[in-house]
C-alpha cells in the first residue's frame, strides 16, 4: 500500500472512475478533478494498491486545511485506508470538513480521528440536507 500525493493529471481518469463509483450523483467532473490537481493549493492524497483504492481532496487555505472529499472503494472500507489518507495530510494546522448530517458512518469515522462538531450549515447540499462542520485541532 502506497500513500502518494498526486500532482499529475495522468491520474484524472482513475480518480474520476472512483468518484463515480463512490459518490454517484455527487461525483466531481473530469474538469473539476483536473483543476484541483493542477492548482497548488489543492492536495490529493491517494492510497494505491494495484490501483487507487482511496483518496482525499484537501484545500490548503493558509491557516487551515479543509477536507473537501474523502473516498474509499466500498469493498476496501473499514480496512484503515481512510485513516492512512488522513495521516497523509495531518500537519500542524487545524483540519476542517463538512459532512452530511445523515452520514453517521463518516461522522463516527471523523470522531474516531479526533474531529469535533463545531457548527451546522442548513440546506448545504443540493438536496437540501444540512452539513455538520467538524474540526480537528492540531495545534
Amino acid at each position: 500500500m502506497i500513500v502518494k500525493i498526486i500532482k499529475d493529471t495522468k491520474y484524472v481518469k482513475d480518480i474520476l472512475e472512483k468518484e463515480k463509483k463512490i459518490f454517484l450523483n455527487d461525483a466531481y467532473s473530469e474538469a473539476q478533478i483536473t483543476e484541483m490537481i493542477e492548482k497548488k493549493e489543492y492536495k490529493i492524497v491517494t492510497i494505491i494498491e494495484d490501483e487507487i483504492v482511496g483518496y482525499g481532496i484537501f484545500h490548503d487555505a493558509i491557516d487551515i486545511i479543509e477536507l473537501i472529499k474523502i473516498g474509499v472503494l466500498p469493498e476496501k472500507q473499514r480496512q484503515g485506508i481512510g485513516e492512512k489518507i488522513m495521516a497523509g495530510i495531518e500537519e500542524i494546522r487545524d483540519i476542517l470538513l463538512e459532512v452530511r448530517e445523515s452520514n453517521k458512518k463518516a461522522i463516527n469515522f471523523y470522531k474516531k480521528l479526533g474531529f469535533k462538531e463545531c457548527s451546522k450549515r442548513k440546506n448545504y447540499y443540493r438536496d437540501g440536507e444540512t452539513a455538520i462542520i467538524m474540526i480537528k485541532n492540531n495545534r
